[in-house]
């Protein structure tokens, strides 16, 4: 395990950043003019000045080819209305900027300013550098970062409910190079992406627009990315992506963002999520990973003290391996898996959550092996089945599910929970072997589990059985059974 971290430093990537400033066609334009760029984030951004009354109505910081920096940058531009060095080495930007797939950008030991009333976002199809710097929100007025309102939960995911702010938007076609950074005060709730830090595909309001040349971005890579050692603090969502690829987050400090500390969606695969911190997230989850979120490893990361579950992984995310992570004080699950096949959750500690310790739901295949479950608010583990028609908000066409749960549960400590050690219900199907219950006090197993407590306690220590819905054994175990 050593060796596989040890590429994973700042040094080394630091490395990668070019020392070169060529950069070139430095142009100021109408953002409605590129077709590239996501039409309602464009719509939002002229509903936010035209509200605001400001002059600039719609311009955008146009950036061609080459590499720049902000201080080649505004001496090329000449408008110190638009980005100044306000010190050395800290910049205000107060429009709107647009890398092209030709450009590189890179902050080093900078501190940059962008502007809440502009709605001062980067977005990029080339790269960016980020080195040893802070990009945070900016109120000129208050000259902070401008604290957001308070949201009510009902609210919070509401669309344009908050204020537009900047963002960072890395799209198809880049690569981004994160390090030793302090990312601030970023993001709200638009229609696409506008998070505050995001690596996202999304066009939306493009692809039948002949004039946008959908197919031609289409053709671009998807966006990825590595990110060691930042602090991600303050923003609408810590960290989001959307059909992004391998991309890889090391030892990094998700704090007290809105909704999401960390929150992988949609297609997204092939991501390292390892050695991070992810604390307080304030209406939802530490890490999840949502909708087709394949073939990922979260790895040796603490989550704590957020407001929903520790670690999720929901809608049919697969093939991810959830190993050594240390999830505790949380508001609901310390470990979720809904709806969700394929799944190795093993060697973890999850404790005084204020659920369970882990919760297999409509999920099959799942192994749960070596964790130490531990005084959490329900129960060291609950395995079920639901009926979620009635979630109104779920498209069940986009994110189909099977109410079956199957599961093997080996050589893992359960003690201490307010409720049974272990709970099932529904259409369950779990394997069960050498499973340490110590401290589980009289209240062993819950749900369908309960009646068979005897037949559990009494199998042998080096074999395991199947346990089934309406009966004691429904299958004996064998070399080749598997979920």
């Amino acid at each position: 395990m050593a060796d596989e971290w040890s590429k994973f430093t700042p040094d080394n990537y630091r490395q990668q950043i070019p020392d070169k400033r060529d950069g070139q066609r430095v142009e100021i334009h109408q953002l409605s003019t590129y077709y590239s760029f996501n039409s309602a984030n464009y719509y939002e951004l002229m509903s936010t000045l035209r509200h605001g009354g400001d002059p600039h109505s719609g311009e955008v910081i146009y950036l061609g080819r080459g590499h720049f920096d902000l201080k080649q940058l505004a001496t090329k531009l000449e408008r110190p209305d638009i980005l100044s060095e306000v010190s050395p080495g800290v910049f205000f930007l107060r429009r709107p900027m647009y890398l092209s797939p030709m450009t590189t950008l890179v902050l080093q030991d900078v501190e940059l300013r962008l502007s809440i009333p502009d709605v001062a976002f980067i977005a990029y199809r080339g790269e960016l550098f980020v080195d040893s710097s802070l990009i945070t929100s900016w109120d000129p007025e208050r000259r902070d970062w401008g604290p957001r309102k308070q949201y009510e939960k009902k609210d919070v995911l509401k669309f344009r409910v908050g204020q537009a702010r900047p963002y960072l938007l890395g799209m198809r076609g880049s690569k981004s190079i994160m390090i030793s950074s302090k990312i601030y005060g970023l993001g709200y709730q638009g229609q696409s992406s506008s998070f505050g830090l995001a690596l996202s595909t999304r066009v939306h309001g493009r692809e039948n627009d002949p004039l946008s040349l959908y197919h031609f971005w289409e053709a671009l890579p998807e966006p990825t990315g590595v990110f060691v050692g930042n602090w991600i603090e303050q923003c609408f969502f810590g960290f989001f992506t959307n059909r992004a690829n391998r991309v890889s987050l090391v030892g990094n400090v998700f704090k007290d963002n809105v909704v999401y500390n960390f929150d992988p969606h949609d297609f997204s695969n092939h991501l390292l999520i390892a050695r991070n911190i992810a604390v307080g997230a304030k209406f939802s989850h530490g890490f999840i990973i949502s909708r087709e979120v394949d073939h990922s490893r979260l790895i040796e990361n603490m989550s704590l003290a957020n407001a929903g579950a520790g670690i999720m992984l929901d809608r049919n995310s697969r093939h991810t391996q959830v190993y050594r992570n240390l999830s505790f004080a949380n508001g609901h699950d310390g470990i979720s898996v809904l709806e969700s096949d394929q799944n190795d959750i093993q060697n973890n500690i999850s404790f005084g959550n204020g659920n369970n310790g882990i919760l297999i739901r409509n999920s099959a295949g799942i192994h749960v092996r070596n964790n130490m479950l531990w005084r959490n608010g329900r129960f060291g583990l609950e395995a079920s089945t639901q009926d979620l028609s009635h979630h109104s908000h779920r498209d069940l066409k986009l994110d189909p599910y099977l109410q079956i749960t199957r599961l093997e549960v080996k050589y893992n400590r359960i003690g201490y929970n307010l409720g049974a050690a272990l709970t099932s219900k529904g259409r369950v199907q779990i394997f069960l072997q050498e499973n340490d219950y110590s401290g589980s006090g009289s209240a062993f197993f819950g749900g369908d589990l309960g009646a068979l407590k005897s037949d559990i306690l009494e199998q042998k220590t080096n074999e395991g059985l199947w346990f089934c819905p309406g009966s004691k054994v429904c299958l004996e175990a064998s070399s080749s059974s598997s979920p």
